[in-house]
């Protein structure tokens, strides 16, 4: 007797994308890796100091200078992503990574080096502003999602002070590019981004005013406590 096998059901459109758990996480592998600009970094401004002949309150502008310009980097790029949707701000955040990764490797002075920080750290906040939209546009069971991308975070978060430690112990440049880390994930980010088809305006003045303002009172607090260190 003859029988016949019932034929397979296809697969959904669900079946090939990655879960929404797996979401989460390759999202979170985008977003983690900022944590270490400052937390990890931190390891290494004796070293760097030693190396870039500059004292404390001056070698610290490598950890202000990030904060700074990460903040900056997100606020803009998640503009942008709204505005010209997640893919082409994926790809100009890593150059942005890239590019600062790159001038702290082979940066001579301190101020060379503060502005590769800079180009490292808006190229982290864009990230950041990418894997938080990616985030939230998740559809299905999202709590599986933020769980999956608040464990990732968790765990770069509670590893910065280990991951910059072993890293400073290689070189001190080495702890400072840390945040480079997230360019492994854009390739598994990149089926997840899309392109927009809206075309209104970006408002880079304000970017720009938003950045001056940032820096104006950075520039402040920084200029205080060089001061005060100095009365010392």
């Amino acid at each position: 007797m003859t029988t016949h096998t019932p034929p397979a059901a296809p697969a959904s459109a669900g079946d090939l994308n990655p879960t929404v758990s797996a979401a989460g996480w390759r999202w979170g592998v985008l977003y983690g890796p900022a944590v270490y600009g400052v937390s990890a970094a931190a390891a290494a401004l004796p070293d760097a100091a030693w190396h870039l002949h500059t004292r404390g309150p001056g070698v610290a502008w490598l950890l202000t200078a990030y904060a700074a310009s990460v903040g900056v980097g997100a606020v803009t790029a998640g503009r942008l992503v709204d505005l010209r949707g997640s893919r082409p701000v994926l790809l100009t955040a890593a150059a942005s990574l890239t590019v600062g990764a790159l001038v702290c490797a082979v940066a001579p002075t301190l101020p060379a080096v503060v502005i590769g920080r800079v180009l490292l750290a808006v190229g982290s906040g864009a990230l950041m502003a990418t894997a938080l939209a990616g985030v939230a546009q998740l559809a299905g069971r999202r709590q599986k999602a933020l769980a999956a991308f608040g464990a990732c975070l968790a765990g770069f978060s509670a590893t910065a002070p280990l991951a910059g430690a072993v890293a400073a112990h290689g070189s001190w440049r080495a702890a400072m590019v840390l945040p480079v880390l997230s360019l492994a994930a854009v390739p598994l980010c990149w089926s997840l981004t899309a392109r927009s088809r809206r075309r209104d305006p970006v408002d880079w003045l304000g970017a720009g005013l938003l950045a001056a303002v940032a820096a104006g009172l950075l520039l402040t607090v920084q200029t205080a406590a060089q001061q005060a260190a100095w009365a010392r």
